[in-house]
């Protein structure tokens, strides 16, 4: 029977078509990539991000899980409809963000781990890193709205409204005056006639 060690030496010849690097150390690599602690190990950018997303997954989760239970705690008391419509709106975002965006993701990192020589269109390292950046984005959003309930929260679900110092429109620049004696004939006649 093979070890661990030899079966991950064996498949790593196997590998063709994926983007993976083999380590005898874990040391060699730069720390944006280091994804696993052991010697030896084959290792892929999807892994890393399947790491990184589980994580976003969980904490976006629990913050909509505490927000939810805080929200059917105070849902009988007065909430103003539109302290209502946000937090149900940025619990409906999240939620349509973990169920949609970051399942797509997850499937290009699992298609990127599996990835074989004979696919027209593989998913490369960039593809994932170019996708990331546009899910961290929305991620980035959800956690902001997530934030700003948790200072409803603090602020017993009152809305704290920030007073913006008006500006003055800018004045209009003078027209030049215009002369009326370019009345057209009709004008003249009707002037003429009163």
């Amino acid at each position: 029977m093979k070890s661990e060690e030899q079966r991950v030496n064996d498949n790593v010849g196997k590998g063709a078509g994926k983007e993976t690097k083999t380590i005898s150390s874990v040391d060699k690599l730069p720390e944006s990539e280091k994804v696993c602690n052991s010697k030896d190990a084959q290792i892929t950018v999807g892994h890393h991000y399947l790491k990184v997303v589980e994580g976003v997954v969980r904490g976006i989760e629990e913050k909509v899980e505490r927000v939810e239970a805080d929200l059917a705690a105070v849902w009988s008391k007065r909430l103003s409809e539109e302290v209502r419509g946000n937090v149900l709106a940025a619990i409906g975002k999240a939620r349509l963000l973990v169920s949609q965006k970051i399942q797509q993701f997850k499937g290009l990192c699992h298609k990127n781990i599996a990835g074989s020589a004979g696919e027209e269109f593989p998913t490369t390292n960039e593809d994932l890193a170019g996708f990331w950046d546009m899910v961290s984005i929305q991620v980035d959003e959800v956690n902001n709205l997530l934030k700003e309930i948790d200072t409803l929260r603090s602020n017993g679900w009152i809305e704290v409204t920030t007073v913006r110092a008006r500006r003055k429109p800018a004045p209009r620049p003078a027209r030049p005056a215009t002369k009326s004696s370019n009345k057209s004939g009709t004008s003249k006649l009707k002037e003429e006639v009163r």
